[in-house]
């Protein structure tokens, strides 16, 4: 994996490398966990990360998720609508 670098390449979420004798270089990239997972980059089953540079691991928490943006989970209905346009 690679980007341009780690403030302009963001992968949003949860990021994991697996596979036996799996390979990976990362490189100029962020990771943004965004407070939801409690690894935000996981490398298992065997893989292994052969070379990193200018990689930044970011709100790796563990909180909560929301799937809606607008409080739907929190019983906040206003945004949504019965119709359809």
């Amino acid at each position: 994996m690679m980007g341009d670098t780690s403030t302009t390449t963001v992968i949003e979420g949860q990021v994991t490398v697996t596979g036996e004798a799996t390979e990976v270089t990362l490189q100029n990239l962020q990771v943004d966990g965004g407070g939801c997972f409690s690894v935000a980059l996981e490398v298992a089953g065997g893989a292994q990360v052969t070379s990193q540079q200018d990689v930044v691991v970011i709100n790796a928490a563990g909180g909560e998720c929301p799937i809606f943006l607008d409080g739907f989970e929190l019983g906040n209905t206003l945004a949504w609508s019965s119709t359809v346009p």
